[in-house]
């Protein structure tokens, strides 16, 4: 998301950082493109951007920041959706890992790189122990002066090797003919100089070192999040985190779109629409809405705001429709042979733009559509017939129960009904 501020009064926005893989161009584009197709209000839109992002957003009279911060998100790249497609060479060929893969391959890799290090200083650790006992026996029991009665290079490495075996209880290691020549690689300034009580310190550090690089092993995990936690103390500060991790509830369009269709009815054409100006059924809407259109011959359907839509000349409702909660209506019609019927049903579940019957008979006619429940009469006027003596009679909508969009409904009348009229209980 992009980094909004709101004044005090609610009447300017401005956008201080942008979204990544936007830019200040392209988020004004959008701005202007989304308020062109009036998902937004702005008067007017001013690019101070300098060394830093500064996109200012004046509104219009009326328009406030409250309404306005949410389409931003709903509708323009002031917030973008991000899926990281994380690439990685795996065994010579290119594979698709998620991020929790990689870090534990990554932590085992970096667990094993130290283990690694660890034992080259052990390594180094114990042939620097080696070396320094060796030199120590070497000097202190005086082994060089073996080597004044010896005549030939052989002969010297001989007396040496004899001399120094004497003492090889003390060895760290098997003395070897590598050994041999470090020793006599020794100056005789450096024996008439020689410290004893350094030697036995520098032995004394070398056994400490080796003992913490030992443990450091034993506890390789434990190790390894040391070494991490001191690279973020020796170099958290100058490298500080550039992220912010946190929540925000997702937009949704439906609810932040503009109340901006102003749709109606025209008995004359027969149509409905943001481009009709007809006198009935006028409706508001957004584009997201769902309208309600049921006719006068028995069929309803569901269908989204049109802007010019044919619905024939006698439509017996038009309404925005819940497509969650829906809409319970009561029917009042007249078959074939004019007998008439009421029936309560709840319109739902449907499949956008398809007819659904909702009278029973060849030819029904819907006389009247009342949305929920209705406490009124019905008062039934007669088809007027030789020496009929009933000629009206009344049915109270009050007791109708819900019934199913196939059922005929409940029969109001005995007789074929000539019109019908909806009056007040007495």
């Amino acid at each position: 998301r992009a980094r909004v501020d709101v004044a005090r009064d609610k009447k300017m926005i401005t956008i201080r950082e942008v979204p990544f893989s936007t830019t200040t161009e392209s988020l004004i584009q959008s701005i202007e493109t989304a308020a062109q197709k009036s998902k937004l209000k702005v008067a007017s839109i001013e690019d101070r951007t300098g060394k830093n992002v500064e996109i200012v957003l004046h509104l219009p009279r009326g328009i406030y920041a409250d309404e306005v911060e949410p389409q931003l998100y709903a509708y323009t790249q002031c917030e973008v959706s991000l899926v990281p497609n994380l690439i990685v060479i795996e065994d010579g060929r290119p594979a698709d890992l998620g991020v929790k893969t990689v870090l534990d391959r990554l932590t085992k890799q970096l667990r094993e790189q130290i283990r690694a290090e660890l034992e080259l200083e052990l390594a180094e650790l114990e042939d620097r122990q080696h070396s320094l006992t060796l030199e120590q026996i070497f000097i202190e029991n005086r082994v060089y002066k073996r080597i004044e009665e010896a005549r030939t290079a052989d002969e010297v490495q001989q007396a040496v090797w004899e001399g120094m075996h004497q003492f090889q209880m003390f060895f760290v290691r098997d003395m070897v003919k590598d050994d041999v020549g470090r020793l006599l690689e020794i100056r005789i300034r450096r024996i008439s100089t020689y410290d004893i009580e350094k030697n036995r310190q520098n032995l004394d550090d070398v056994d400490r070192a080796l003992k913490k690089a030992r443990g450091k092993l034993r506890r390789l995990t434990k190790t390894t999040i040391g070494y991490l936690e001191d690279l973020l103390e020796k170099y958290g500060e100058a490298y500080p985190r550039r992220t912010e991790i946190a929540q925000f509830d997702a937009v949704s369009k439906r609810e932040v779109a503009r109340q901006n269709l102003r749709m109606s009815y025209d008995p004359g054409s027969g149509f409905f629409g943001s481009a009709v100006r007809g006198s009935k059924f006028e409706i508001s809407g957004s584009e997201f809405d769902k309208i309600l259109l049921i006719d006068s011959e028995g069929v309803y359907r569901v269908v989204g705001p049109p802007e010019k839509l044919f619905v024939g000349k006698k439509a017996a409702l038009i309404q925005r429709f819940d497509e969650e909660e829906g809409v319970e209506v009561t029917v009042l019609y007249r078959d074939d042979r004019k007998m008439a019927w009421a029936k309560k049903i709840h319109i739902k579940g449907f499949i956008r733009d398809k007819t659904y019957p909702i009278a029973k008979g060849d030819k029904p006619k819907v006389d009247r559509v009342l949305i929920g429940d209705s406490d009124q009469v019905v008062h039934l006027h007669y088809v007027p017939m030789k020496r009929q003596r009933l000629k009206e009679d009344w049915f109270d909508l009050r007791g109708l129960e819900v019934c199913g969009l196939g059922a005929r409904g409940k029969r109001m009348g005995s007789k074929p009904v000539q019109r019908i009229t909806l009056e007040a209980p007495s």
